[in-house]
């Protein structure tokens, strides 16, 4: 894409030059980073402000693109998996992505604060997705003293947050903060939980770890439950002597209390 202007006006040599000095860096410019027909060419992020485009699209850096006012971003880092831990978590490669992939193995995880790279504090506006890729919880502290401060989490409630496998949160770093800000998660708020994908029908649902947040199936059906309480009690019954006797005071012959062994009492006269 070429530009021209025509002058209609004369202005001093001095300045004249300065514009046309102008005029000819806007150009190389233009032509580096456009196409003849107006449309960007492998643009960087720190150069493009705006784009209007005849529905072309415009590759910013790291899978951005920006099509038709439409933004997709891309970019994702699995890291090896998180056996820890960790604090001022910056695995190699963070500053370039959009999706964190982490694998927490063994045993829940923690990660108290995320360091975007080398940076002294990530950037701002910076979004970042972490998602849980492993099949372990992965729990993102709320604002604590184990990292830095300006790579801490302030999460919704003022609570740790619990990413079971396959959820994710949404991070924004905010400058007044200086903290990444959780503005959204896949986990729902409060005391919502997540259960497996099946269940038996009519069992009874146990938590599954100490999170409150995960569910699973017990594999004991209510049905299980009354039957075992019907055995105890039947167990219990058959330790009862099968004749009791019950004292009087006046004197007279007290009854017997039978048992039949099922459950059943009758009162029965006197026989010793």
């Amino acid at each position: 894409m070429k530009l021209g202007i025509q002058w209609r006006h004369e202005l001093p040599p001095a300045v004249l030059k300065e514009i046309e000095a102008l005029i000819a860096g806007l150009s190389a410019w233009s032509n580096e980073e456009h196409t003849d027909e107006g449309g960007h060419a492998d643009v960087t992020a720190e150069s493009v402000t705006i784009s209007r485009d005849r529905g072309t699209s415009l590759n910013v850096k790291k899978g951005m693109t920006i099509l038709d006012g439409a933004v997709a971003m891309g970019g994702s880092l699995t890291p090896a998996a998180l056996v820890a831990d960790a604090d001022n978590y910056s695995p190699p490669g963070i500053g370039d992505i959009f999706v964190l992939r982490v694998t927490p193995s063994g045993a829940s995880r923690m990660i108290t604060g995320i360091q975007d790279g080398p940076r002294r504090a990530p950037q701002s506006g910076r979004f970042l997705i972490v998602f849980n890729a492993g099949t372990e919880d992965l729990v993102l502290a709320h604002n604590s003293v184990s990292s830095t401060d300006v790579f801490r989490f302030l999460n919704p409630g003022a609570a740790d947050i619990t990413l079971p496998p396959s959820h994710g949160a949404l991070l924004y770093y905010e400058t007044r903060s200086a903290r990444w800000i959780m503005l959204a998660n896949t986990i729902g708020r409060g005391g919502d939980v997540v259960g497996p994908a099946s269940a038996g029908d009519e069992n009874i649902t146990v938590f599954d770890g100490i999170s409150g947040k995960r569910i699973k199936d017990s594999g004991m059906s209510l049905a299980d439950v009354f039957d075992a309480v019907d055995a105890a009690i039947a167990a219990a019954i058959a330790l009862i002597p099968t004749v009791c006797y019950v004292p009087v005071s006046n004197g007279a012959e007290p009854p017997s209390i039978v048992s039949n062994g099922a459950g059943a009492f009758a009162l029965a006269p006197y026989s010793p």
